[in-house]
């Protein structure tokens, strides 16, 4: 995959303020794009992991230690989770059930 390079001029003023480097602070530019991307549900997690350099399970790390959602369900796919899950339990135990 190549990459696409994006120029940003912001006053120096603003970087001495922050006390990060320019490469600080585009690292955290990138982050800060991922998780927003992400959020809005405009890239999977894998595609807003390879945008800020980590791997899929350190992206996770970051939206978990940033207080972020990692998977984004409505209320009625939870329910329906929750319905599966139940469903499976009830199902094992009858498995159970029938092996005595």
């Amino acid at each position: 995959m190549s990459n696409v390079k994006i120029e940003l001029e912001i006053p120096e003023e603003i970087l001495n303020n922050l006390k990060q480097s320019t490469e600080e602070f585009k690292n955290e530019l990138k982050l800060m794009m991922a998780i927003e991307l992400y959020k809005k549900k405009r890239l999977s997690l894998g595609k807003a992991a390879v945008l800020c350099g980590f791997s899929k399970i350190g992206f996770i790390d970051i939206l978990n230690f940033r207080g972020e959602p990692v998977f984004h369900y409505t209320d009625e796919e939870i329910e329906e989770e929750i319905q599966n899950i139940k469903k499976l339990s009830i199902d094992e135990d009858f498995d159970s059930e029938s092996n005595l």
